[in-house]
């Protein structure tokens, strides 16, 4: 689990493929921040991100590794926006 340097100590997770998850609890408005490194760290490395915010701000946020031939659903599920290209699976929004 890791916070605010989540952008800065994200990069050191890289060289280690044995993470499965990384947790990233935040208050704070920024979100969109966190939810780039995410995705560019999932693009990498196989392994999911969670980004939990709070709900006075949103972009609490999934990331993972998945065919995007199953992005249809996730926008049909309410999970996703279908001009969404990232590896975000699933995100509430703010309030």
């Amino acid at each position: 689990m890791i916070c605010r340097d989540f952008d800065i100590l994200v990069h050191y997770f890289r060289d280690m493929t044995d993470i499965d998850m990384i947790f990233c609890p935040c208050f704070n408005s920024a979100s969109e921040r966190f939810q780039k490194e995410a995705d560019i760290h999932v693009e990498k490395i196989p392994s999911y991100a969670l980004i939990a915010n709070t709900e006075l701000y949103g972009g609490t946020s999934i990331f993972g590794r998945l065919n995007r031939s199953y992005f249809g659903a996730l926008v049909d599920g309410g999970c996703k926006d279908a001009e969404d290209l990232t590896y975000k699976l699933c995100e509430v929004k703010k309030g």
